[in-house]
């Protein structure tokens, strides 16, 4: 082999490499299970009190209490009930192990606040897991089933890492009105994704964007599919 050709295979090594490493990942992982698991997208802060100047441990607290609130947020909205006072009182078993129903998160925002540690977490709560738990309570639930769903086609670029395909998902995760994102192929550069939302396409754009993770193509190949350019 030349050492030109030779420089060539090692540049296209890595892509390659990426390329098998995530087909493996969409053929073995449960993460990527097709069954229909919903995602409720949800904003909420949490707080506790620094004590001893553990800085560390109080952002742990602070963390624990958003998604717990999270969790109970999800459970208002599909049960459809107004006031926290009006939750069945066996939700707090539900609560105590609020880690079950959790997807991913993301910060928006953290600081101190005095003597308390306070964050704003954007959680993916999943509903189904929620709404199974709850029919096992014998809990009928009312909420999510009634809720619009659109499967948007989407291709990413600028996908070069494992990491850059981690960042994607779960970026797209916690994107408002997003209920699940599942990768369909990956090529070169590239991933294609089938994203499950409560949003039309339209407006999952203008969320997508927003989060400033991503730069959402004005021009398309086929209708109702979303192209982006992730910006890591």
């Amino acid at each position: 082999m030349s050492p030109a050709n030779e420089e060539k295979g090692r540049s296209r090594r890595p892509a390659v490499l990426l390329a098998f490493f995530l087909v493996m990942m969409l053929s073995t992982s449960p993460a990527f299970s097709q069954e229909d698991i919903a995602v409720i997208s949800i904003d909420v802060q949490g707080s506790a009190q620094i004590r001893g100047g553990d800085q560390a441990k109080a952002r742990d607290g602070a963390v624990r209490d958003a998604l717990r609130k999270a969790v109970r947020q999800g459970l208002l909205e599909i049960l459809k009930i107004k006031e926290p006072a009006r939750l069945p009182r066996d939700i707090d078993q539900l609560l105590a192990r609020h880690d079950r129903y959790v997807d991913t998160f993301s910060v928006l925002n953290e600081g101190l606040e005095g003597g308390t540690y306070s964050i704003q977490l954007r959680v993916a709560v999943l509903s189904d897991f929620l709404v199974h738990d709850l029919k096992k309570m014998g809990i009928r639930q009312t909420g999510t089933a009634e809720a619009p769903r659109h499967h948007v086609p989407v291709r990413v670029s600028g996908l070069h890492r494992f990491e850059h395909f981690v960042r994607i998902r779960e970026g797209l995760s916690v994107i408002p009105g997003v209920r699940q994102v599942l990768p369909r192929k990956v090529a070169e550069g590239e991933i294609w994704l089938d994203i499950e939302s409560a949003e039309p396409p339209a407006v999952l754009a203008k969320h997508i964007e927003s989060s400033g993770l991503f730069k959402v193509s004005k021009e398309t190949g086929a209708p109702g599919r979303l192209d982006l350019e992730f910006q890591p």
